[in-house]
């Protein structure tokens, strides 16, 4: 069936790089995963596209990614994509996420799998901040195909619902997404969100 949810005003910006208000942020969660999850009942951290992680040092964060994933494009998640949704997220102009993995020096490919995050400095709150916008991963050849300003117009990326429409103060229309790694769990078959515009 078909989920409608209202909204309080119509979301801002569809690219997690550029989100920053609370419709954003609702509807973000629905196309998009993070490396890391949370309970919402009590904030505890818990594995996400990033299946584990370790500090192998106060100043080297590394994540062992999720198996299997792909981006509603087909394409993989790999710890290429890490590293450009980390990158662009950091260096894009009009990034609003660069302030929070500011901490982040450099970004390795260990190997298809593996990602080393060096810090420039130790910083706790990282994991957390990869539970929200700035831990949500894109498909690099969709953001390449349609470059910064159009990316949040049709955006790619590998959660449960994939993006299918947008109406300018209407609708915007997500369908669920057959290929999510864990698409048991959601049973809608399209999601509405109505913007109530006064």
């Amino acid at each position: 069936g078909t989920l409608r949810l209202s909204m309080p005003y119509n979301p801002g910006s569809v690219d997690p790089m550029t989100g920053r208000n609370g419709p954003d942020f609702i509807l973000l969660y629905a196309l998009f995963d993070c490396l890391v999850d949370f309970e919402p009942m009590t904030l505890e951290l818990k594995p996400g596209l990033a299946k584990s992680w370790k500090f192998t040092d106060p100043k080297a964060l590394v994540l062992d990614l999720v198996t299997g994933v792909k981006f509603h494009d087909g394409t993989d998640f790999n710890a290429e994509a890490v590293k450009y949704t980390l990158t662009r997220d950091l260096t894009m102009k009009g990034s609003m996420r660069a302030g929070e993995i500011g901490p982040i020096q450099s970004i390795e490919v260990v190997d298809p799998l593996t990602v080393r995050l060096v810090l420039k400095a130790p910083a706790s709150p990282l994991l957390a901040q990869l539970s929200d916008r700035a831990g949500i991963m894109i498909s690099p050849k969709a953001a390449e195909a349609l470059g910064p300003a159009n990316f949040g117009t049709h955006p790619v990326c590998a959660g449960p619902y994939a993006f299918e429409s947008r109406t300018a103060q209407d609708r915007i229309v997500l369908r669920r997404f057959p290929g999510h790694w864990n698409a048991a769990a959601f049973h809608f078959d399209q999601v509405i969100y109505l913007p109530v515009v006064n």
